[in-house]
């Protein structure tokens, strides 16, 4: 994805993960489940209830990028080299919480 930011600066945004599994998302709760078929561009979701009955969710949004791109660039014209918002700690912290599901995911198949 190219994005170009008010005062031309060009963004250029690449994120990849190669996985056998679908890109979906489902919520259980104890009054039945939410399942989102596409989260990273979420607009549509089914709310079933505990009888299966289905209602279907729609949203508009703006792309999951535009508030990243955003912050980026906050912090560019700031001169700041880490984000307050995903600091070091709490990226090492995601990164093993994702490893650790990855381990178990490949140890289940």
């Amino acid at each position: 994805m190219i994005l170009q930011t008010e005062k031309n600066i060009l963004v250029h945004l690449f994120i990849t993960a190669k996985t056998p599994l679908p890109s979906r998302m489902i919520i259980y709760g104890s009054h039945g489940k939410i399942v989102i078929p596409d989260y990273w561009k979420a607009s549509s979701a089914t709310l079933y209830d505990n009888t299966d009955h289905a209602t279907s969710l729609q949203v508009t949004q703006n792309s999951e990028f535009v508030f990243e791109i955003q912050h980026f660039n906050q912090l560019w014209y700031q001169h700041q080299l880490t984000s307050p918002v995903m600091t070091p700690t709490l990226t090492c912290h995601t990164v093993a919480i994702i490893e650790d599901l990855y381990r178990q995911w490949t140890t289940s198949i």
